[in-house]
């Protein structure tokens, strides 16, 4: 049965294991800072090595003080190495960490922890023990396995402190409240144990952690730690999918992100410290062409078949304050798939490409060969409506017309798809000279007219007296770009008027605006009908007739003079059609 008593250190004793006890549970509930789990660890250690050393304080015989002296080392064993993963983790340097590095520094304290428990039978921990006449403290005379324990506990001290007093260093200003109050709450309590190790009898070490408590705590009151990665720009760079290796200036691989070594399918152990001729020793090649370069970015391929992979290469100097150059950031994006896309969408390009060359060809020919045959089947009707073939019938004379009006309008339509084979092959050429616009405007109106007047539908012709009264230009593409316009509005309009207008734009710019008051397009039609074979309506072939080449052509032919088109409508409304090309009046040699 184990009893108590009270001791006048049991209140600085309780305080410090009181506080790392809130802040082991304030710092685990914050664990997705990756520092935060061995910190949390950490302050269990504290906590059990001082409410142990509390409890042995308040031991009233020398079995019970025995017992908490060993249940400390539940903290003593584990705190060294708790500090260390989360100096690591804390300073960006957990990649170094590998699993069978954290064994061999685990192995000496889980040796010492068993050799304590286990003490009664070999007396390796503490050689003898006895309680102090004058305070009732239990002292000890240590054995061998003892001082190798503090050396070595010592030694992950040192360690865990440097790496610190590094990031301090390295850090922002932002981050330096923070690292030297974790730098006090560290540094505090072990300089006592040594004080306490080499003066006193009794161990000071969990007095200390009062101020362990107070400054981790000052930290995460005052400077936000654990609340976000020590290092937010270390946690980019660590979640990022390219692979980014840091190498020194002797080009050896200092550091490399989780995609780094998925991509080399090597561990950090087998990367970090070494040059990159050994870690990519199947692109010695490559990489000795930038064994020295600064800044690079280009692309290269890495592998063979079937797992080659394509990269954007980009190397980047790493310079101090000072610009002093301490070494390189080499990043490697995986490209293999945009690749993949990109070839993908060329070699769909060149199909597309190649099938509107052969279309084109083939309406060029086809076109051509209809020619003739409708030639020859036009002059035999003409031939026919002479006298000197004798009088016709009024029968025979309606057939004649009819099979000329049918070869007139297939004679349009071959035009129509010769005109469209040739504008897409880029064959066509303008023929530029002066032209009036007055007389094409004239010729247009007079040629439709006639069809305006079939279907009872007002055509009118404006002119704008601002446009000069010559223009540089080709007069017969002109000529057909109205014509095909108009003659639309006239097929498409049912009552109303269809007006052609010539107007002077700005002064670089004149335009030639065809408005009716038709049925009008709806919205999502009006980037599709200046395609090839495209009409608003399905139906409108069958109803009208036409080949949906006429806007089409007119496009083709804005766009050979450096114009543009433009269509203004909604349904019920009408249509406008503006072609708006460059203002020239002379002849550009």
């Amino acid at each position: 049965m184990q009893s108590f008593q009270y001791t006048p250190y049991a209140s600085l004793l309780a305080l410090a294991a009181l506080i790392s006890a809130i802040l082991a549970i304030y710092v685990w509930d914050r664990r997705e800072v990756p520092s935060a789990k061995p910190a949390s660890v950490f302050m269990v250690a504290v906590f059990v090595w001082s409410a142990g050393y509390l409890l042995e304080f308040m031991g009233a015989d020398l079995a019970t003080k025995l017992f908490w002296a060993k249940v400390q080392y539940f903290g003593i064993a584990v705190l060294p190495v708790a500090l260390l993963l989360f100096a690591l983790e804390y300073s960006g340097w957990h990649l170094w960490l590998t699993i069978p590095k954290f064994l061999a520094l685990a192995a000496l304290p889980l040796i010492t922890l068993i050799l304590a428990l286990s003490n009664d039978s070999h007396h390796l921990i503490w050689s003898e023990w006895h309680l102090q006449s004058s305070t009732t403290a239990l002292k000890f005379g240590y054995g061998p396995a003892f001082w190798i324990f503090v050396a070595y506990g010592y030694v992950l001290l040192a360690a865990s402190t440097v790496v610190i007093f590094q990031a301090l260093i390295r850090r922002p200003k932002v981050y330096r409240g923070q690292i030297v109050s974790v730098l006090v709450g560290i540094v505090i309590p072990w300089t006592t144990n040594a004080v306490s190790n080499l003066i006193y009898h009794i161990d000071l070490t969990p007095f200390a952690f009062v101020f362990t408590g107070f400054a981790f705590a000052w930290s995460i009151y005052k400077h936000h730690l654990f609340e976000s990665p020590p290092n937010p720009f270390e946690t980019v760079i660590e979640n990022m999918s390219d692979a980014v290796f840091i190498l020194d200036m002797r080009n050896r691989i200092v550091n490399v992100n989780a995609a780094g070594q998925q991509m080399l399918r090597l561990s950090s152990s087998e990367i970090l410290g070494h040059g990159t001729n050994e870690v990519f020793k199947d692109q010695t090649d490559i990489f000795d062409v930038y064994q020295h370069a600064l800044n690079i970015h280009e692309e290269l391929t890495i592998g063979e078949e079937p797992q080659k992979r394509q990269y954007e290469l980009s190397i980047s100097p790493l310079s101090d304050r000072f610009d002093k150059i301490l070494g390189r950031a080499i990043i490697l994006h995986d490209i293999s798939d945009r690749k993949q896309v990109e070839n993908a969408m060329a070699l769909a390009r060149d199909k597309a490409l190649e099938a509107s060359r052969v279309k084109s060809e083939f309406l060029a020919r086809v076109s051509h060969e209809l020619r003739t045959p409708l030639g020859v089947i036009r002059g035999y009707a003409d031939l026919l409506s002479e006298p000197a073939y004798g009088t016709l019938s009024e029968l025979q004379t309606k057939a004649v017309k009819e099979i000329i009006d049918s070869t007139e309008r297939i004679s349009g339509m071959v035009g129509e798809l010769l005109d469209e084979a040739r504008l897409a092959a880029g064959a066509v050429q303008l023929e530029i000279k002066p032209f009036n616009p007055a007389e094409v405007l004239e010729d247009v109106k007079e040629k439709l007219s006639v069809l305006a007047d079939q279907k009872k539908l007002a055509l009118t012709a404006e002119l704008d007296p601002d446009l000069p009264s010559q223009l540089i230009g080709d007069p017969n593409r002109i000529n057909q770009m109205v014509t095909n316009l108009t003659s639309n509005s006239i097929k498409f309009t049912k009552q109303g008027k269809v007006c052609i207008r010539f107007y002077r734009h700005n002064t670089d710019q004149w335009a030639m605006e065809v408005t009716d008051t038709g049925p009008g397009i709806p919205q999502e039609a009006h980037e599709s009908i200046f395609e090839p074979f495209r009409q608003a309506d399905s139906t409108i072939p069958r109803i009208f007739g036409g080949t949906g080449l006429g806007l089409s052509i007119v496009k083709h032919l804005t766009n050979l003079m450096d114009g543009n088109i433009t269509v203004k409508s909604e349904v019920g409304s009408g249509s406008t059609f503006t072609v708006i090309l460059p203002l020239n009046t002379e002849v550009i040699e």
